[in-house]
């Protein structure tokens, strides 16, 4: 679970830098100084931000949605998970257990990251060295379980937990659209500028130092042009 923390972190830092990302060459050197001062930000934090994260982390992991406490520069970072719904809508405010969160701990700002993921099933869902996907009370002999976030998965360690939870981008299932975009990465890369595909919340997104032009969408996955506004679920 700490290796997958470290990684939603980066991508989080990564679309952090997305979001800073002007285009044109002053725009590239502007995002990677961001990126390079954020990670050491997340390696050597203010040494009371580090010391107070520690004494609330416990406290505030507690919170329903909670999943990890960061010590940030001079700010505390706590990361939370919220449901959508089932077609992946997001709710308009957060959980009242996450409203009643502190803006300010011991006089340094807390800042919340938010992830959206869907709802989980009932039960767990017991993941098949053939692939084969079952949904039950309980994990059968020979199958562990755990957990990512409230989704609860039965594994053997023959198969990778899949990213279930993630929602749909417009209609279509994640996992779906990953695929889809497996397919034409290749095309897609070849268009004039564009140096990488970032699969945001509500499109695939074509990073590109200058103007290109663009399809309208892939196989139900509308493109745009530029860099996601959001979470960059998966680079290209």
């Amino acid at each position: 679970m700490t290796r997958r923390l470290v990684l939603m972190t980066c991508l989080w830092l990564f679309s952090q830098v997305v979001q800073t990302w002007a285009g044109g060459t002053t725009g590239y050197s502007r995002a990677l100084q961001v990126f390079f001062l954020r990670v050491w930000d997340l390696i050597d934090p203010h040494p009371q931000v580090k010391v107070i994260a520690d004494r609330y982390r416990n406290q505030l992991m507690q919170i329903p949605g909670v999943f990890a406490v960061w010590p940030i520069g001079d700010w505390i970072a706590v990361d939370v998970f919220i449901h959508t719904n089932e077609q992946g809508d997001k709710p308009r405010a957060l959980p009242r257990a996450l409203q009643a969160l502190p803006r300010t701990l011991e006089g340094f700002p807390l800042s919340i990251h938010r992830m959206y993921i869907l709802p989980p099933p009932p039960g767990v869902i017991v993941l098949h060295p053939d692939g084969k996907r079952e949904q039950t009370d309980a994990c059968p002999i020979g199958f562990s379980e755990e957990k990512v976030f409230d989704w609860r998965f039965c594994v053997d360690g023959s198969v990778p937990i899949p990213a279930m939870m993630i929602p749909p981008i417009r209609e279509v299932p994640f996992e779906q659209a990953v695929e889809i975009v497996d397919r034409h990465a290749s095309a897609l890369r070849q268009l004039p500028g564009v140096h990488c595909l970032a699969l945001g919340e509500d499109a695939l997104y074509l990073c590109a130092d200058k103007p290109v032009v663009v399809p309208q969408a892939i196989e139900g996955i509308p493109i745009r042009p530029g860099l996601p506004s959001g979470r960059a679920w998966q680079i290209f």
